[in-house]
């Protein structure tokens, strides 16, 4: 484990950069979703619209956008993403897990239509999925295959994971649906709007093994600054 910096040290950069505090730039998306699938007998499927819904936002969220969730019949997904950050909330609706393949999954964009494996730079998770994963972080020269995840039966609480995935193979400036946006004068933001991001990933549950294809396309996005205090 790399050394932290001195708490003064900290604070000093901080002060420096904004004299509120510090700050760092949250990027929120407003995504139209498409699921597409096929079953363990190979037979076709696509979502209907009421598959797709969207959730309150709590009082502490920094987005303008609702979330949005997709309802399959064996899972939950509440999906969150950021210029950099893949992930969301998902939770089994059955009585046992599901387990998303994500060591199989594959990734494409609209710059980048060819699928590519879905290699990550870090990968942790708030609430391990199921069996825990550890934390970890990795050199960003180096790419890592996310495991497996098995999301947990019906409870209170939902399992939250996040991914950093390799978006330079996917969006020339190597943020998520390209969006860009200069210091200080993020409201300037080009928003990214009808990119898209595809993934492509095996979900198995109760001896059944589906294909599915997940489309997420950019509505809307906005870019507002974060303050935090160490």
């Amino acid at each position: 484990m790399k050394p932290r910096a001195p708490l003064y040290l900290l604070i000093t950069i901080c002060a420096l950069l904004f004299t509120s505090g510090c700050s760092t730039v949250r990027v929120n998306f407003d995504l139209d979703i498409n699921v597409t699938g096929r079953d363990a007998d190979g037979r076709a499927w696509q979502s209907e619209p009421k598959d797709i819904t969207t959730r309150l936002l709590s009082a502490r969220s920094s987005s303008s956008f609702p979330l949005k969730q997709y309802d399959h019949p064996a899972f939950r997904w509440i999906v969150s993403m950021g210029a950099q950050t893949f992930g969301g909330s998902i939770r089994s609706k059955l009585d046992s897990p599901v387990c998303f393949r994500f060591d199989q999954a594959r990734i494409s964009s609209n710059m980048r239509q060819d699928d590519i494996p879905f290699g990550v730079f870090d990968s942790f998770q708030i609430q391990a999925p199921q069996p825990p994963m550890p934390a970890y972080r990795v050199d960003r020269t180096k790419m890592k295959w996310p495991p497996g995840f098995c999301f947990a039966p019906i409870s209170n609480a939902f399992d939250t994971f996040w991914f950093m995935p390799d978006l330079s193979l996917l969006f020339p400036n190597k943020r998520m649906f390209n969006v860009t946006w200069q210091e200080f004068e993020i409201e300037k933001m080009q928003r990214g709007k009808g990119n898209w991001l595809k993934l492509k990933v095996p979900v198995e549950y109760q001896g059944k093994r589906e294909e599915l294809e997940f489309t997420f396309t950019v509505i809307d996005a906005e870019a507002r600054y974060v303050y935090g205090v160490f």
